[in-house]
């Protein structure tokens, strides 16, 4: 009895739990992603919590001070395997991006995500400096919501909560919680598609006054208060 009541004092008087490592959280957000649901065609998609916690703190972390070691030993689960997830693949090209020679030595991972989510729609023009530029958001914040609509859904839940955490962290200089559930609306608004039947820019041409899909679900900033 004395013991227990010890360590139930020790505990009261100590109940954070130590601070991880950068190095650790990061293998953290790789278990979370792994561990995830394997994403089905045609089934909706929902926001990860615990992707995001996971992801919130490990997305500072610089992937250039990792050590060879650490690196090879957190890349490992993530090695193609069969029946991996689209989800542990993106996470895995990320990881090995991050290697390149011509990476800047202080990209950290929601940099190196976002690089990746600009090449996927192809607008890589909108640097992180832009996007800090209030004016220049609001007229660039509906256009960018198609083709990061188009763009997420090969991907399942686990890396469209890494898109909307790496693009909103990047765009919180200038973008309000409004346009931010906007933004989760608009990339987890279509599951992943069977075969053949992707999404395209010509499913959006709609006529005049039809809403298309990302109107329906109220995506779209409608002035420049919201």
């Amino acid at each position: 009895m004395l013991s227990i009541t010890s360590t139930a004092l020790d505990l009261n008087h100590d109940s954070q739990p130590p601070l991880k490592t950068p190095i650790e959280n990061l293998e953290d957000l790789v278990n979370a992603v792994i561990q995830s649901p394997k994403p089905v065609s045609n089934e909706p998609l929902v926001f990860n919590e615990s992707i995001k916690k996971s992801y919130d703190s490990a997305r500072g972390l610089s992937l250039n001070e990792i050590g060879e070691g650490s690196y090879t030993r957190i890349l490992a689960p993530l090695q193609p395997v069969d029946g991996a997830s689209c989800d542990m693949k993106f996470l895995e090209s990320v990881l090995k991006e991050s290697k390149d020679e011509n990476k800047k030595i202080e990209d950290s991972l929601s940099l190196l995500i976002y690089d990746k989510y600009l090449v996927l729609i192809n607008k890589d023009y909108l640097t992180v400096e832009r996007l800090k530029e209030r004016d220049d958001l609001s007229r660039t914040f509906n256009s960018l919501l198609l083709e990061l609509s188009l763009s997420a859904q090969h991907y399942g839940s686990a890396v469209r909560t890494l898109f909307v955490q790496g693009v909103s962290h990047l765009m919180r200089y200038s973008i309000d919680e409004s346009k931010l559930e906007k933004l989760k609306k608009t990339i987890f608004a279509f599951p992943i598609p069977t075969p053949g039947s992707e999404k395209t820019l010509e499913d959006f041409a709609v006529p005049p006054g039809t809403d298309d899909p990302l109107d329906k679900i109220d995506a779209y900033v409608v002035n420049n208060h919201q």
